[in-house]
């Protein structure tokens, strides 16, 4: 136990933080803003699936369709 108390003893190496540090850090940074998109998951497999020797002809590529509202699409 003693040892455990000297370790604590010099904490001069580490920074102690007030609240406005912390909320300055944590506001207004977003960690999934390289992530986002506008794309839907079938562009993102389509283009995943051209990256791949067998291109358009991957099981996981899928050609995309334009849907109009009030129109039966032709499949």
């Amino acid at each position: 136990m003693e040892k455990f108390n000297d370790d604590l003893g010099d904490l001069s190496q580490f920074k102690i933080l007030n609240f406005d540090d912390v909320k300055k850090g944590f506001l207004g940074t977003d960690p999934f803003e390289g992530v986002r998109t506008n794309k839907t998951f079938q562009e993102i497999s389509n283009e995943i699936a051209l990256t791949t020797p067998f291109g358009k002809h991957s099981e996981f590529y899928r050609e995309l369709r334009e849907i109009i509202k009030g129109q039966i699409p032709i499949l």
